[in-house]
């Protein structure tokens, strides 16, 4: 082997060498960006399923705050539906009660409500058809002192009276009796019901 061989077999050892020590730090670097890269993509997939899970999660917080708004809607619209309508069937219950005994609450809602001066009592006339012969005599004796008379003439009433005292009128018709107390009785009805 001459000196040239050697020179060369010394460089051809050198190049392998060196392209095994370039291979060597490439594999490496390849095997650390891949580590990189696989643990990029496991924090970024364990991000996404956190930021997917806590989405899920207030989606979910929000339908059950909405459906529990809405159950409550639908709740305080039954009571108040059950309310309103318990007071409209006492109301009617007044109005169908029998002649005697609605004519007697007639007279003592006369005696509490009238004046102390001569008026006119206006019924409906349902009340005018059916009015008892001595009403307006109980009318007067509960009226402490007043002298009220019934009038001919019927008022747009379902039930109760109008009080008349030369144009002023006092309304104590059932409706303007249970439009003024409504949020009484409202009250009274909703404990009964709902205690």
């Amino acid at each position: 082997m001459t000196g040239l061989d050697k020179i060369i077999e010394d460089i051809q050892a050198e190049s392998l060498e060196a392209v095994a020590r370039i291979q060597k730090e490439a594999d490496e670097k390849e095997a650390k960006i891949r580590k990189d890269a696989e643990d990029a993509t496991k924090a970024a997939v364990a991000k996404v399923e956190e930021d997917g899970e806590k989405a899920v999660a207030d989606r979910m917080a929000r339908a059950r705050s909405a459906a529990d708004l809405l159950r409550r809607k639908k709740l305080l619209s039954a009571k108040q539906t059950m309310i309103a309508e318990t007071i409209e069937e006492a109301k009617a219950s007044i109005l169908n009660l029998p002649s005697d005994q609605y004519f007697d609450l007639l007279v003592k809602l006369a005696g509490v409500n009238a004046l102390n001066k001569d008026g006119e009592v206006i019924l409906s006339q349902k009340d005018l058809d059916r009015l008892p012969s001595d009403f307006e005599s109980r009318l007067q004796a509960a009226a402490k002192g007043a002298k009220l008379t019934v009038s001919k003439k019927a008022a747009p009433i379902s039930g109760g009276f109008i009080l008349n005292y030369n144009g002023i009128e006092e309304n104590c018709s059932l409706d303007a009796i249970f439009a003024e107390k409504k949020e009484e009785l409202q009250d009274k009805v909703r404990a009964i019901l709902f205690a």
